[in-house]
């Protein structure tokens, strides 16, 4: 199975200076520029590219990977990296400046399940960590949810079994859920250190504003 545990999946996020100063080796650009020809016709925003690398995301409009279903149009601030990017399922996340590992990190997947209630139902039926409903929008699109505080084992895994993650003591981690077109859509906001969850959870809010069906 090509499940991918959260430490492996976002290693790559953590050893920068700071969420504004995300090392890589890779940029995903924006919107490409125009040409000098006054008659050339701007390009518009580019997917975000299918892998397994540690890709530091330019600010600005990004689709989602090339055969990601729904199909999303971000509007990614800056600071943002990636680890994995595929089909049925990508992440963003931000360094932690005092330490080599993840500050907090969006999860966005297509689940197995077919309807956006039944991967929620999944997931309270599984965790094993103190649940909360909330409800919450992704960007235009409307969605409910649940915070989780603790835990253990499997907490989510992506329809293609490409992205897996899992629960942890001390984690706090708030899972979303919508149906976009009548294909489900989870996204995760994941914070390792559960005691900074007031602090970073505005950032994520602040990327999942500016995300939108394409």
């Amino acid at each position: 199975m090509a499940a991918v545990a959260l430490q492996v999946l976002l290693s790559a996020c953590g050893g920068g200076d700071g969420p504004s100063s995300p090392s890589s080796a890779s940029t995903a650009s924006g919107p490409a520029p125009s040409g000098s020809d006054s008659g050339s016709v701007p390009q518009g925003p580019a997917a975000l590219p299918t892998g397994k690398s540690d890709l530091a995301v330019q600010a600005g409009s990004h689709l989602s990977p090339v055969g990601f279903e729904p199909a999303l149009l971000l509007d990614v601030p800056e600071g943002w990296t990636s680890v994995h990017r595929g089909a049925d399922g990508f992440d963003l996340g931000q360094p932690d400046p005092t330490r080599d590992a993840p500050l907090l990190a969006v999860v966005v997947l297509t689940p197995p399940q077919a309807s956006a209630a039944a991967a929620l139902a999944a997931v309270r039926k599984h965790t094993t960590g103190t649940v909360r409903a909330v409800g919450a929008d992704i960007g235009t699109i409307p969605a409910t949810g649940l915070d989780i505080t603790g835990g253990t084992g499997q907490l989510v895994v992506s329809a293609g079994q490409g992205i897996a993650l899992d629960a942890a003591p001390g984690q706090r981690v708030r899972v979303l859920a919508a149906d976009v077109g009548g294909v489900p859509l989870m996204v995760v906001v994941l914070v390792p250190d559960g005691e900074r969850w007031a602090r970073v959870l505005p950032r994520a809010e602040a990327l999942l504003g500016g995300v939108a069906p394409a």
